[in-house]
């Protein structure tokens, strides 16, 4: 995965949910 966090991607919203979803 690249650290592309800082920059706000269309659908970084939505990854960054999935990925806080999977740690859980």
């Amino acid at each position: 995965m690249v650290e592309e966090g800082l920059v706000p991607s269309p659908g970084w919203e939505m990854t960054r949910k999935l990925v806080i979803q999977k740690i859980e």
